[in-house]
């Protein structure tokens, strides 16, 4: 009984901490609280189970991990005293944590937005 629940706290967290970095990645969630709150969750069940299986190197990641995602909620929380609270609005591409990957394109050199497009 006691191995299993270890055993359904590591696949939790694990699952916990892949679906953050998901939503995070497509731009479903912003860098805040949710995002970093579920990989400080997540790394803390499989922390757990890494200790118990003995898998040393990953305990020492996930307590890496769990002390990242601390610092960045404390960040966060310093960075929010003291302003009203915002009402939740999801990531857009080119927010100021994440910058869109490639170059910079203008709505010019992008076909089909009001401009004629030539097949050759």
């Amino acid at each position: 009984m006691f191995s299993t629940a270890i055993e359904v706290c590591g696949w939790l967290g694990a699952l916990t901490v892949a679906a953050a970095y998901l939503l995070f990645s497509i731009h479903r969630i912003p860098n805040g609280y949710l995002f970093q709150t579920a990989n400080l969750v997540g790394a803390g069940a499989m922390i757990i189970n890494s200790i118990y299986h003995s898998a040393w190197p990953s305990a020492i990641t996930s307590i890496i991990w769990c002390g990242i995602a601390g610092w960045a909620l404390a960040r966060l929380k310093q960075q929010h005293r003291g302003t009203r609270k915002a009402p939740f609005q999801p990531a857009v591409l080119g927010d100021e944590f994440v910058p869109p990957p490639g170059p910079v394109v203008s709505s010019e050199e992008i076909p089909g937005q009001g401009y004629a497009v030539e097949h050759g």
